[in-house]
Order: structure tokens, then C-alpha cells, then sequence
């Protein structure tokens, strides 16, 4: 993988990762938030394949291909990224 794929994989998640507030609350409108994150999660590798191309890639790139990549390496060059479902803790716990 060439160093200009791996930046435009790390913007692209780092974009993600932004986009995640506004994702959950307009998915808690309709589903419980525990769904609402799971719900998010699960597209998490489809919309960053989606959107590598706006982030410089020319390369066509799958969803299992951008999990494979973040699975094996490239997660390590981006400590600061953590890409892993939300725990959702009720507020009657705290």
C-alpha cells in the first residue's frame, strides 16, 4: 500500500470518526441508542470504502479491503484512532 493510500485511509476514518455524533442522533430518532450504535457500526467499513476516493484514493476499494488494511497495519499508524463499537452504559448504572 502506498503511503498516499494509507493517508487518504487514515482522513477518511478520521472523517468518519467526526460524523459519528450526527450519525447516532439522527439514528436514535427511530431505534433505541444501543441499536442506533450498533446500527452505526456495522455500515463503519462500507461508508469509509465510500468515501476514500473524496480523500484521494484512486483506488476502488471494498469494505473487507479497508478492514483488512486497518486489521493488519494500518491502525498503527494511527494510535489515535479507535475504531470499535460504542458501549452504551444506562444512565440508572451511573
Amino acid at each position: 500500500m502506498v503511503i498516499w493510500q494509507v493517508e487518504a485511509l487514515g482522513k477518511a476514518i478520521l472523517a468518519d470518526r467526526e460524523g459519528e455524533a450526527n450519525r447516532l442522533g439522527d439514528l436514535a430518532v427511530y431505534h433505541p441508542l444501543a441499536d442506533a450504535v450498533r446500527i452505526d457500526y456495522d455500515g463503519l467499513w462500507a461508508r469509509i470504502a465510500e468515501s476514500l476516493k473524496a480523500y484521494g484514493s484512486e483506488r476502488k476499494w471494498s469494505s473487507d479491503k479497508v478492514k483488512y488494511a486497518w486489521d493488519h497495519g494500518v491502525s498503527g499508524l494511527f494510535p489515535h484512532l479507535q475504531l470499535r463499537q460504542r458501549k452504551v452504559v444506562s444512565a440508572f448504572l451511573m
